[in-house]
């Protein structure tokens, strides 16, 4: 019995860094779709000027695409955090048991050492990567916001020149 209990804790170990893994080929994926899409956007408009709302139009896809795509990304990561938190109170769980033959119990040191929200000053912002990876997404809207609109206001500018071209006036 004392055996199993260790068992069990070496295979949720492995399991954990597996999916710690697979969260950071996520990120990866996403950061690089992102980069490839703006890229992409930027390419459209050093291009085509967006004289025509056909070639407006492109941008505003990639914008939304963009947005929906981050959206998605973000809510990946807050998937895998709260999975991790769950593989974490496991392992601390594991430790605790009476047949765990382990000298150490890490993970109940980690979480008492860098996650304990009481122990740490106000200025220092506990250990943790989640935050930081929340708001990659969220900068990448805001990039695409300013894309869209950018892209939306530029053509806009053409069409009020045509429009006072044609004698129309703009208020």
């Amino acid at each position: 019995m004392a055996g199993d209990a260790f068992k069990q804790y070496s295979l949720l170990v492995k399991d954990t860094a597996r999916i710690s893994d697979r969260r950071q080929t996520v990120n990866t994926l996403y950061l690089s779709a992102n980069s490839i899409l703006l890229g992409g956007a930027a390419l459209l408009i050093q291009q085509s000027g967006l004289k025509s709302a056909l070639l407006v139009f492109p941008v505003l896809i990639v914008a939304v695409a963009g947005t929906i795509f981050c959206l998605d990304w973000r809510r990946l990561i807050l998937n895998y955090r709260e999975l991790l938190k769950l593989r974490f109170k496991m392992l601390s769980l594991l430790e605790d048991d009476p047949g765990f033959t382990a000298p150490l119990k890490l993970y109940q040191a980690e979480g008492q050492e860098l996650y304990n929200h009481q122990r740490h000053h106000r200025r220092i912002l506990p250990f943790g990567f989640s935050r930081t990876e929340l708001n990659i997404p969220i900068v990448f809207v805001g990039v695409y916001l300013v894309v869209g609109i950018g892209a939306i206001l530029l053509h806009l500018g053409d069409i009020g020149t045509q429009l006072r071209a044609w004698g129309i006036p703009l208020g």
